[in-house]
């Protein structure tokens, strides 16, 4: 970390407040941040190194099709709902029922320059812990491979988002 952080500074830090949508789909990263549903998919693994791409997006309230989507989506049942849209506070009821689980997360992002990549060091509160990982974005698959190789980030002791969110859910109450 110490070297990372010596790197140029790509920007001003920043914070952001999600909430992480969790079902038994490991595959997708649902998430509500800033009014909005954003879902990802793991596009690839690659020994300790994930790609995940953007699927889609929508501005809540959402029509009632979306919330069907996400549940599908995050391998939950399909929830029978009678409005013909969706306030945040009733999808957050209808995926409670349909066995999700929302996880808050505060991430505070730091963003570094090197070479064709940006590094960003994202720490993430979560109810129960806090964990750092390490994002290298490049378009030369080469490029990210040299950065993880010159930083060490080989993904071990690498805790990821959804996984902690995952591993909060299990926790009693």
């Amino acid at each position: 970390m110490e070297r990372i952080e010596r790197l140029p500074s790509g920007g001003p830090p920043g914070e952001k407040h999600d909430v992480y949508l969790v079902g038994p789909n490991a595959e997708v990263n649902a998430k509500l941040r800033e009014s909005m549903i954003e879902v990802k998919h793991l596009v690839e693994r690659v020994d300790a190194l994930e790609r995940w791409s953007p699927a889609w997006s929508a501005e809540l309230p959402v029509e009632a099709h979306a919330v069907e989507r996400l549940c599908d989506e995050l391998g939950l049942p399909s929830p029978s709902i009678d409005d013909t849209t969706v306030t945040e506070a009733q999808l957050r009821q209808i995926l409670e029922k349909s066995g999700a689980c929302d996880v808050p997360a505060i991430k505070q992002r730091r963003k570094y320059d090197f070479g064709d990549a940006q590094i960003e060091v994202v720490d993430v509160t979560f109810p129960d812990r806090t964990i750092r990982s390490v994002a290298v974005e490049a378009a030369d698959e080469s490029v990210v491979q040299e950065a993880v190789d010159t930083f060490g980030l080989d993904g071990e002791n690498r805790p990821m988002h959804l996984a902690a969110a995952r591993a909060t859910r299990r926790q009693p109450s």
